[in-house]
């Protein structure tokens, strides 16, 4: 199962592929269960896979940054006591 499809939540990149996906779908409403449409189905799964690895690397990196912060900010008030 994948994530939802909204187009807010996509770039532009993946928007296509998922348009076209759902073309495909519409277009041929038999063939799509024998894998007509399997092709588009990976590239838009390979897209989502990008952009929820993107998306961990910059929750990872912001995570860290508070992290550090906190770290900072902890030491500082240990050194005024």
């Amino acid at each position: 199962m994948h994530t939802d499809l909204s187009k807010h939540l996509h770039t532009p990149e993946c928007n296509a592929i998922i348009e076209a996906l759902q073309k495909c779908h519409a277009e041929h409403q038999f063939k799509k269960f024998l894998g007509f449409c399997n092709d588009i189905n990976d590239s838009m799964l390979k897209c989502l896979k990008e952009e929820r690895l993107e998306k961990r690397r910059a929750n990872f990196e912001k995570s860290a940054y508070k992290r550090i912060r906190d770290i900072e900010q902890e030491k500082a008030k240990r050194s005024s006591q």
